[in-house]
């Protein structure tokens, strides 16, 4: 009972919250609005870079190489104009030595960023 009251109080309401009548009258009376060119959309360029992230460590345990293998990851993000000019493909973007794991376990790895590629790309702008 109270779903069904619900439902048509939302029926009857929702058109005129919304600003919209039922009244025929009143739209076939009103004078047509004269014909207005859309403006050409707007384009940004958004720059893209994919980036290979992966462990490398010094050892000789083949498990630790294939679980490095396997954790690997390829990400593509935007990147501002500055970076993607400086940035060229696979080239390495950052390495870092893991210091903590050095110190706690005594194994001997590091993070490598590399760029594998980037090109750019046109976006509507949104108004």
């Amino acid at each position: 009972m109270r779903l069904t009251f619900m439902l048509a109080f939302m029926a009857c309401a929702i058109p005129t919250f919304a600003g919209q009548t039922n009244d025929v009258s009143k739209a076939s009376s009103a004078p047509s609005a004269p014909s207005i060119p859309s403006p050409k959309p707007e384009y940004r360029t958004v720059y893209m870079v994919e980036l290979d992230i992966r462990n490398s460590s010094f050892s000789l345990d083949l498990g630790k190489h294939i679980r490095n293998a396997m954790n690997a990851m390829q990400i593509e993000i935007p990147v501002d104009k500055k970076f993607y000019d400086a940035v060229k493909p696979n080239t390495e973007v950052a390495k870092s030595f893991k210091t903590a794991s050095f110190i706690m376990k005594g194994s001997v790895s590091s993070i490598k960023v590399t760029c594998v590629r980037k090109w750019t790309v046109k976006e509507k702008v949104k108004k």
